[in-house]
């Protein structure tokens, strides 16, 4: 006789109750008292408790980060800043956030629940033989390994997709401005609690806004003022209420229009925002977290493209845009590779709450308008490879080795761009780890030490 036995895993608030239960458990054997039933005040008493001392470490562990990314910034770049050298100061700046975007992708290929997230960077592409590095001007990167594309989950891709995002917005905007339009951006929220499961809270922030996009009234006033189309940018941050998703609307018009127009249009749209919550049973949310201004400036394309590829993709300091109240996911990965359980089963869930869902959207035909190339999808984005295999400067035939230290396939990238195949040698030595001259002729007539030969071509 067998039995079939099913598992299922438990979700955050699964585990939450039954570290609770254990909790309370514990407190009652110190005190050598019975444990009687629990009350709903006390069970939820004790998880805001559990959860307020969570997110106190996540803000803690993401202002260590800050300080010492400070404290290495200013010990590097101030000979720099001394000599005026400012594109020197951004490049070091840029090398040491792609070595914590590495640093967290090491920790996603054993933590993370997504097969796609756990391969990205790990495994070679089928149709790769070996990891090459190629360098094109001072642009460096590898080829032949597996991409995830998630801009959610995956610091490297996120990377990657947010500046191809980002450039696509400077375009359009470039491209409206010298039009004579203007443009009104803002941000649209709805209430939650510490509860509130993740999946829920966007799933309702989608419902919400096609409400406004399908509003009569809205229609009308977006009509009036010469509403051209409208960018959206989802953002979801995490705190002391637990997940808080809003949306960030740019709006584009074709002429100018006064703070008195933007308002209209921002009462029209609260207005079929808050019934299309009432409708589904979700409290309305505050005013003071709803907002529309009308923006302008000589800057304002650079301005709008830089904020809405920093919202969700690009980490600056790892924990990336942070407010005084809120994290965003970056800074939770960040604390669960620092032994925070609580942040990884919150982690658990972003990757759960995020998969498949779109950070940016277009009004149909915007691009067209502008004459913009179509849009490329996130996979896309990841999986381009740069340049071709007359680019590449060196080949990794033992990848495991970049594997144990993930780190180290940063800084072979930096010191590629830096100096060539000569510093990438001494980086490579630095770690351990073998590296191979690219040469036009095929790997069997180059005259290599019989170790290195047999790893290649394994």
């Amino acid at each position: 006789m067998s039995l079939l036995v099913t598992y299922r895993p438990e979700d955050a608030y699964t585990r939450a109750a039954r570290r609770d239960r254990a909790w309370l458990a514990q407190r009652a054997r110190a005190k050598e008292v019975q444990l009687g039933p629990v009350d709903a005040f006390t069970r939820d008493f004790v998880r805001a408790d559990r959860h307020d001392t969570h997110v106190r470490r996540v803000f803690e562990a993401a202002k260590i980060q800050a300080v010492q990314n400070t404290a290495d910034n200013v010990a590097t770049l101030r000979p720099l800043a001394e000599q005026s050298d400012v594109e020197m100061a951004d490049q070091l700046r840029q090398a040491g956030a792609r070595q914590r975007r590495w640093r967290l992708r090491g920790f996603l290929w054993s933590e993370s629940r997504l097969p796609r997230v756990r391969a990205c960077g790990r495994h070679r592409a089928a149709d790769a033989g070996v990891v090459a590095l190629r360098r094109v001007g001072d642009s460096v990167g590898y080829a032949g390994l597996q991409t995830c594309g998630s801009p959610h989950s995956c610091p490297v891709c996120a990377s990657k997709i947010g500046s191809v995002r980002r450039e696509d917005i400077l375009a359009l905007m470039s491209a409206h401005t010298a039009e004579g339009g203007s443009a009104a951006f803002g941000a649209y929220t709805l209430a939650h609690t510490r509860t509130t499961p993740l999946n829920d809270a966007w799933d309702m922030l989608s419902v919400a806004w096609r409400a406004v996009q399908q509003n009569g009234t809205v229609r009308r006033v977006r009509s009036r003022l010469g509403h051209i189309g409208v960018i959206r940018v989802v953002e979801v941050t995490y705190g002391r209420h637990g997940w808080h998703p809003h949306i960030h609307p740019l709006h584009l018009f074709e002429g100018k229009v006064s703070d008195r127009d933007v308002r209209e249009l921002y009462v029209a749209e609260t207005t079929a925002w808050s019934a299309a919550l009432k409708r589904k049973g979700w409290r309305d949310a505050s005013l003071k977290g709803q907002r529309l201004r009308r923006v302008g400036g000589r800057s304002m394309g650079v301005d709008l493209a830089n904020y809405i590829s920093k919202v969700g993709y690009e980490m600056t300091h790892v924990a990336g845009k942070n407010s005084g109240k809120t994290v965003n996911h970056w800074s939770l990965l960040d604390a669960a590779r620092r032994g925070d359980a609580d942040a990884l089963a919150a982690w658990h869930e972003w990757e759960e709450g995020s998969r498949g869902r779109r950070a940016i959207t277009w009004s149909v035909g915007l691009r067209d308008r502008y004459a913009l190339a179509p849009e490329l999808s996130d996979d896309q984005v990841a999986g381009a490879v740069l340049g071709s295999d007359a680019d590449d400067l060196a080949y990794i035939p033992d990848w495991g080795q970049v594997i144990a230290s993930p780190v180290a396939g940063a800084d072979l990238l930096e010191a590629a761009r830096q100096g060539g195949y000569e510093r990438l040698q001494q980086v490579a030595d630095a770690w351990g780890i073998t590296v191979l001259p690219a040469n036009p002729y095929a790997p069997t007539d180059w005259k290599l030490p019989k170790r290195a030969r047999a790893v290649l071509l394994a």
